[in-house]
């Protein structure tokens, strides 16, 4: 895949957030981590923008970094785009396995009604794709971590907060 590179590539990054909107979750709870959003009109809608680079995400891809970069992927909520259908799903999760290191996490964080990334599609494709040289292990444990619980999470188009259970879907890969 011909990837875009990054010009100044901040190597103490080594975590991401896609898709972050405000950028407030990352900020908060991921330590060295690149909080990205598509959608540059947060810069003006969030009351604090913490995020580093707009214009890359989980919709925009190939991601602008080198194969193995990052050692957590992280997703919150995604909408829009995901796992709807499984063409989406195989090229989304081809592109996060290239990015994270061997022996890497991918995290979702998700609500039950989400289309677009609920546990149940998300493990269902999962189960269905298969990408050379990787294998992917979803956690059955789709309890949102304790640390994570106290987080208020909005929808990203309707501004209300999430009143949904949130699920933390942790997908380990490795590369073979």
């Amino acid at each position: 895949m011909l990837r875009k590179t990054l010009q100044n590539d901040n190597l103490t990054k080594i975590n991401l957030e896609l898709g972050a909107g405000c950028g407030e979750f990352a900020h908060k709870y991921i330590s060295n981590c690149y909080i990205t959003e598509l959608n540059e009109t947060y810069k003006t809608q969030c009351q604090i923008c913490y995020v580093d680079i707009f214009g890359i995400d989980a919709e925009n891809l190939p991601l602008e970094w080198s194969d193995n970069r990052f050692e957590k992927i992280f997703l919150c909520h995604p909408y829009g785009y995901g796992f709807k259908n499984r063409a989406n799903s195989e090229i989304l999760l081809k592109e996060l396995t290239n990015s994270v290191k061997n022996k890497g996490i991918i995290i979702i964080l998700t609500t039950g009604t989400n289309p677009y990334s609920s546990p149940d599609r998300v493990k269902k494709r999962i189960n269905e794709i298969k990408i050379e040289n990787v294998t992917l292990k979803l956690d059955e444990n789709i309890n949102l971590a304790p640390e994570f619980s106290q987080h208020t999470f909005f929808h990203s188009e309707l501004k209300q907060p999430i009143t949904a259970k949130i699920f933390q879907l942790t997908i380990y890969v490795d590369k073979c």
